[in-house]
Formats: C-alpha cells, sequence, structure tokens
C-alpha cells in the first residue's frame, strides 16, 4: 500500500495529536475500497492482525501513528547523547527531571505539573495510549524518578531526596534487589546513606506499597515497550516505528480471538494448541507466494463462503441442502470434504499426491482443507508441495 510511507511520515514529522474521527473515517474509506462498497464479509480489524492471527497484516493507521510517536521518546531516553536540536527545549520544559525520565511519570495529570507543552503532552499520550490498547497499567513503572517526581509530596521531596539522586539512586528500580524491596541495612550499605536517612527510606517505601498494592515487596513488572526501548542497545532511531508497530499487532487483544479456532475444531474434532493454531494461519500466508492462493486460505480459515446453509439462514426461503448430493445440509465442511459426491475427488488426490512424494498420505481434512503439512515427515520441499496443491485442487 504506497499511502503508508505517505502517513508515516506526517505522523513522525508533525507532532500533533491526530484525533481517533479522523481515523474511524479513513477505516471507513478503506473498507469501502476493498470491498467496493458492498456489505464486507470480514471486519477490517481482522484484516488488519498479524499473519499469526489469521489475519492479512493490512495496516492499522492508528497503532502506526501511535508506534511514530515512539521517534520520540527512543530520543527523550538517550537526550543525553543525543544531537537533536529541540531536545534542550524540552529539557528546560519538564525541569527538575530528566527528559528520559518523562515516559516513567505514570499519568498525564503528574506531568501536566511539570509542563503544559502540548507537543510533550501528545508524546505522552501516545505512550499512554499504546500501552492502554494492550491493557497494560502504567500507573507505576519500575523506572519511575524519585527525585523531582510531582506525585510525591513536598515534605517527602526534599534535599534528602536530592542527596539520594546524587548517590544513584535514581528510580524505583535502585531500591530493589533480585526483584525485592531491599531493607534499610542493605540500601545503606550499597549507597553508603547516613542512619539519619531511615525515615526518608521509610516514607518511600510506604509511597510505593500504596502504589504497588498486592505485589509488594517484588518489582514492578516491565512493560514490552518498556523492555524494548530501555534494553536494547540502540544506537539510532532506524526501524523504532516498525519494531514498536510490531509488539502492538503481536500482542493486541483484539486479535486473539478463538471463535474461528473454536468452530474448526468442532468440525474436525481436533483440539489445536494456541501454538499450533497460530503457526497455522501463519504458515498459510508465508509459505504460499500466489496472492490467490493465500487469499483462499484466508478465506477458509475464515469462513468466508456463503454455502446453501448459510443462505438458508439468511433468508429461509433458500433450501439448505447440499448443491451437489441434495441430501444434506451444505455447511462449508460438508461443501469442502464430506459430501459423498466429492469424496472420490479427495481420495484419487490423495493417490496421486502420495505417489508423487513417495509416502502415503492420509484423508485428512486437517491436511487438505487447512493445510495442516506439519504432520507429515517429510522434508520441506515436499510439504511446500502438498500445499501447493491443496490449493491448486481447491482453487
Amino acid at each position: 500500500m504506497n499511502i503508508l510511507p505517505k502517513f508515516t511520515y506526517l505522523f513522525q514529522c508533525l507532532p500533533i495529536n491526530v484525533p481517533k474521527s479522523f481515523f474511524k473515517e479513513l477505516n471507513k474509506l478503506i473498507t469501502s475500497f476493498i470491498w467496493q462498497k458492498k456489505n464486507p464479509r470480514v471486519k477490517l480489524s481482522s484484516l488488519q492482525a498479524p499473519y499469526s492471527r489469521g489475519g492479512l497484516n493490512l495496516p492499522n493507521f492508528r497503532n502506526y501513528y501511535l508506534a511514530s510517536q515512539y521517534r520520540s521518546i527512543l530520543i527523550w531516553l538517550y537526550a543525553e547523547r543525543s544531537e537533536v536540536r529541540w531536545v534542550p527545549i524540552e529539557q528546560y520544559e519538564v525541569n527538575p527531571i530528566s527528559l528520559k525520565d518523562v515516559p516513567f511519570l505514570g499519568t498525564k495529570k503528574c506531568l501536566s505539573k511539570l509542563t503544559n507543552n502540548s507537543i510533550i503532552l501528545n508524546t505522552f499520550r501516545a505512550w499512554q495510549e499504546s500501552h492502554s490498547l494492550l491493557k497494560i497499567n502504567i500507573s507505576f513503572l519500575r523506572r519511575t524518578p524519585l527525585w523531582g517526581n510531582p506525585d510525591l509530596s513536598h515534605h517527602i521531596s526534599d534535599s534528602i531526596l536530592r542527596g539520594w539522586k546524587d548517590r544513584n539512586i535514581r528510580t524505583v528500580a535502585d531500591l530493589y534487589n533480585n526483584d525485592t524491596f531491599i531493607d534499610f541495612q542493605q540500601l545503606k550499605e550499597k549507597f553508603k546513606l547516613p542512619d539519619q536517612n531511615f525515615f526518608k527510606f521509610l516514607q518511600i517505601r510506604d509511597w510505593i506499597k500504596e502504589k504497588t498494592k498486592g505485589t509488594f515487596p517484588e518489582i514492578p513488572k516491565e512493560s514490552p515497550f518498556e523492555t524494548h526501548l530501555c534494553t536494547k542497545p540502540w544506537k539510532s532511531i532506524k526501524g523504532i516505528v516498525s519494531s514498536i508497530y510490531t509488539i502492538i499487532n503481536e500482542k493486541l487483544p483484539d486479535y486473539n480471538k478463538t471463535s474461528l479456532k473454536r468452530k474448526w475444531e468442532a468440525d474436525l474434532g481436533y483440539v489445536y494448541e494456541e501454538v499450533e493454531w497460530y503457526h497455522l494461519m501463519e504458515q498459510a500466508q508465508t509459505m504460499l507466494i500466489s496472492t490467490n492462493h493465500r487469499q483462499m486460505q484466508f478465506n477458509i480459515f475464515h469462513r468466508t463462503y456463503y454455502t446453501p446453509y448459510r443462505l438458508h439462514k439468511i433468508d429461509i426461503n433458500y433450501s439448505p441442502k447440499c448443491l451437489r448430493c441434495k441430501v444434506i445440509d451444505g455447511d462449508l465442511l460438508h461443501m469442502l470434504w464430506n459430501c459423498p459426491v466429492i469424496e472420490e475427488f479427495w481420495r484419487r488426490t490423495t493417490e496421486i499426491i502420495s505417489r508423487v512424494i513417495g509416502i502415503q498420505v492420509e484423508m485428512d481434512p486437517k491436511l487438505w482443507i487447512l493445510g495442516d503439512i506439519d504432520s507429515i515427515n517429510v522434508d520441506y520441499h515436499k510439504k511446500y508441495f502438498i500445499l501447493l496443491a491443496n490449493t491448486r485442487v481447491c482453487s
């Protein structure tokens, strides 16, 4: 899709908030174009899902917009060695904390106490919304700063806490050892603190307890974005947008739908492991070169075909019986496999393929309908041949 680079260029260059209504209208136009103004048979979100979730990797422009804002977030995190000219301006806006601490302030309300800069607030909003899409709570993270944090009251954030920063106690994570909150004696020995800091330690500990109800003394979990940005050795911002978009797409709960899986399991009398099912859907789109064959497998997985049984549910005047045998209700599996009229076709197909590859292949709808070739103990090229033959005989 040649319009995607044009949009991502604008998303990265214009630091403004793009309302959800814009993307809603854009999705309507895309849906209308794909289905030629007819009623869509598959939801747009299903088309936008990654291959492993049964989709076609159609770009999700809203998610690309959110991912584009991570260029600025990555620059924040490595601001100390960045030569980008706007960094000193935004650093001045958020004093006394560092730019690299901004994503970990937890809430927009907290950040608003430091700055009302719309560009900074918009970038932070994208950080929040991307986590919200994945249903991840980031109100309190392990890299939450201590000194200068507006969430701390003035009687806690005092000169003693400033002294902690000078001794490299900067974030919540510095108060943990082996993912467990340390006691004052350990903290004192590690950072050479005086005994007079014990009361400050109790204040900070109570604040962290309040923020991590139910999990204290364990360290707050990292979000996938936090891990990706802070643990990978980034030498440039190249690739950040696509990698963040991939994380959103792979982990988005909206794509983890099990209804299709359950329907096929009921038809085939076989229960797939989640990993098996995801691999099966991805394989249908990555092993096949022909777009027609890939589209056909997508249609089968998503059961988009209007069978007699399905048409009967729409209009009771339409007969639900199979168009071939005219005896049994023509649901999807019957039309593709179970009908006695096409049984001979599948038997001959199986015999021919077995002779070509040199082993006996079973007449199994999991293999011939869904393309589940992993159950056959042959090399990659023969598996590819079976999958290709499968799509050819079904087309």
